[in-house]
């Protein structure tokens, strides 16, 4: 297959296809889209290790690990991407939400705003820590990434489970929202932190040359 290209003079020239799409990067395409669906299937994996607590419909998982582990290697639009992914698929699989659940209901149940986090707390964290290649970000840069996108995704939950609890306003209704929603999962938050930041740099290199 060949194309025209008009020069100045008004004449024609025949350029052959592959000169026409030279500026795309095939290869870079394909591994960013598999990068996307090792995101959101990661994060799908990480839903099946759930542990129900008493007193709260929300069980502590392993997702914001992915969710985070996973914008910290492919950056914030791969990032954001896979989350997207990750609600979609949700939305019609019952393998990829915690305790086999899919559907809308998951959603705009208890914890969706949790799930809401994670498409807000991956964008975030892969632009803290940019996509430059080769770049290798301090210890200090990655903890405050890693902890924001662990508190964006604590504070959309909460907000979330706030209104579904009746949104009342008081210091009791505080009280029960953050024994609901924050204190029972503060110790496996900070384990996964941990992980997350101990793992940074590997994931970093992981998602060289991938990264967007």
């Amino acid at each position: 297959m060949k194309m025209t290209k008009c020069d100045g003079a008004g004449a024609t020239r025949t350029l052959p296809a592959s000169a026409a799409h030279a500026g795309v990067d095939w290869g870079l395409l394909a591994r960013r889209f598999g990068a996307v669906w090792l995101i959101a299937f990661a994060t799908g994996l990480c839903a099946h290790i759930a542990i129900p607590l008493p007193h709260t419909p929300i069980p502590v998982t392993l997702q914001t690990f992915a969710v985070v582990g996973g914008a910290l290697a492919f950056g914030p639009r791969l990032g954001v991407i896979g989350m997207l992914l990750y609600l979609a698929l949700g939305l019609v699989s019952p393998w990829f939400f915690a305790e086999g659940k899919s559907g809308v209901d998951v959603l705009f149940g208890a914890s969706g705003g949790y799930l809401f986090g994670f498409i807000i707390a991956a964008p975030v964290v892969g632009a803290m820590l940019g996509v430059k290649r080769g770049a290798k970000p301090s210890w200090d840069r990655l903890a405050w990434s890693v902890l924001a996108g662990y508190a964006i995704i604590f504070v959309f939950g909460l907000i979330w489970l706030w209104i579904a609890m009746g949104s009342n306003v008081s210091f009791e209704a505080l009280s029960d929202l953050l024994w609901a929603g924050l204190w029972p999962f503060i110790p496996g938050a900070a384990i996964k932190a941990g992980a997350t930041l101990g793992l940074g740099r590997v994931l970093r290199r992981v998602g060289e040359g991938v990264r967007w």
